[in-house]
């Protein structure tokens, strides 16, 4: 019983990411330009991971993800509308 209802969250997440991305790219130029946007909004936490974990190995799971989430809010001089197009702001 409990599988099925872990299932269900899943797949209520991942239908709810796909319909989010289809209106994205609705709104983007391009698929291209969507897939740029949304590696670079990704790219640097990720090697600022990479980074904390090569010259810091004695780090917490607390601080990793403090930083990761912090510094994708902080990407964007606009503080929350990470994925800009051209005339709308989603």
């Amino acid at each position: 019983m409990k599988v099925k209802v872990k299932l269900s969250y899943i797949t209520l997440v991942v239908g709810s990411s796909v319909i989010g991305l289809a209106i994205l790219s609705l709104n983007a130029g391009s698929l291209i330009e969507l897939t740029f946007v949304i590696m670079s909004t990704f790219n640097g936490p990720i090697f600022g991971l990479f980074l904390i974990g090569y010259f810091c190995p004695r780090c917490n799971v607390k601080g990793v993800w403090t930083g990761f989430i912090t510094s994708i809010y902080n990407q964007d001089e606009n503080k929350g509308n990470y994925f800009r197009f051209k005339y709308i702001y989603v």
